[in-house]
């Protein structure tokens, strides 16, 4: 269980999934049915309020966050930002991040052609809201940050909302191309 609701009942009990190399896994569900929530907990973002969550075999609990960050690439329903520039998000704010690594998270998530048309490309500044980006943009920025550093698993918690039929078909080859 984790995370209640009003009425104090679990959002989700008695949970067990699989999830193995090469797979892709849809959930589809009526709102507030703990969809987000169960996400978060595979991201380890939630803490379960019993049992766990095991990650190649090993406890979420057992890994230094660092080091679980770059295994799971996680793409919030509602992605922020930092204040800093589209380049420094898609790498997290490393102190020295690549930038071949933030150009090919970029490439993977359809993203790369659209932050070139921005006024300072990969040097454009942007905000906690994603300012001066339109949703799409901001959602597909989003979801190269969730491949930088090539994840082995990646979470999306609605990563279709908000785009257009150009992000759609980038989408749609981008999880294709990251499952081989």
């Amino acid at each position: 269980a984790a995370r209640r609701g009003s009425d104090g009942r679990a959002a989700l009990s008695d949970i067990s999934l699989t999830v193995r190399p090469g797979m892709i896994l849809g959930l589809a569900g009526p709102s507030g049915a703990g969809k987000s929530t169960l996400l978060g907990v595979v991201a380890g973002l939630v803490s379960p309020d019993r049992g766990e969550v095991r990650f190649d075999g090993a406890a979420l609990a057992q890994f230094d966050p660092d080091q679980l960050g770059r295994a799971i690439g996680y793409f919030p329903q509602e992605p922020a930002f930092f204040p800093a520039t589209v380049a420094e998000n898609i790498a997290r704010l490393e102190a020295a991040p690549d930038a071949d690594a933030v150009i090919a998270a970029a490439r993977r998530a359809g993203a790369h052609e659209m932050i070139l048309t921005l006024p300072q490309g990969y040097d454009t500044p942007i905000g906690p809201q994603g300012r001066d980006l339109s949703v799409g943009q901001a959602r597909r920025i989003a979801l190269a940050r969730a491949f930088h550093g090539r994840p082995a698993l990646l979470v999306l918690d609605e990563p279709d909302a908000g785009q257009d039929a150009e992000g759609l078909a980038a989408l749609a080859r981008t999880l294709v191309a990251h499952r081989s």
